[in-house]
């Protein structure tokens, strides 16, 4: 078998993170799978649970993964991180909630700005045995009036495989509203 290259598809190919989604993984009622298409085709949270939806500051969000072969096996560290502006009770409450609660982790849902969701923290062979933790919150007041004050989120899992995307017609829902719009 050769070596299949690279073909670059038409379509978006815009950077950044538009939309950030947290659930705590304990909220996680099921996941569904598609092993065929290799994607999630839907999410389903427990009785009275919702997607917690972050609003952080316009292009301050990202994913970065890597990949190392360990011992002829992947391994994929994944890093999000978000900005929170402002720096006042409100960021300060919401970073506090999130490191407190990261014991059991979390099942994060992001898009891209080309448009596709991925599901954080639910391992297509693994399930939710690596969920996304917080890892850590940064807060800075920055140095001049013109630097932003705000609180950095980092969440951090590591994973055997990069994370799946969600089918466009996923029933990913919030309360019975898609999350991911």
């Amino acid at each position: 078998m050769g070596l299949k290259g690279y073909t670059r598809r038409a379509g978006r190919r815009n950077g950044g993170i538009v939309k950030v989604a947290v659930a705590p993984m304990e909220a996680v009622a099921s996941v569904g799978l598609d092993r065929v298409a290799g994607s999630i085709s839907g999410i389903e949270l427990s009785e009275g649970e919702s997607f917690a939806l972050y609003n952080f500051k316009e292009d301050s969000a990202r994913l970065v993964e890597t990949t190392l072969v360990t011992g002829g096996f992947p391994l994929v560290r994944r890093e999000l991180s978000l900005l929170l502006e402002r720096l006042d009770e409100n960021e300060r409450a919401s970073a506090a909630e999130l490191l407190k609660r990261s014991a059991k982790g979390y099942l994060i849902v992001v898009q891209n700005g080309c448009g596709t969701s991925f599901v954080l923290g639910y391992s297509l062979r693994f399930g939710d045995s690596f969920p996304m933790k917080a890892a850590r919150a940064e807060a800075s007041t920055g140095a001049a009036p013109e630097d932003t004050a705000a609180e950095r989120l980092v969440f951090y899992n590591e994973d055997t495989r990069r994370p799946r995307s969600i089918r466009e017609s996923s029933p990913t829902r919030n309360n019975g509203m898609q999350i991911i719009r």
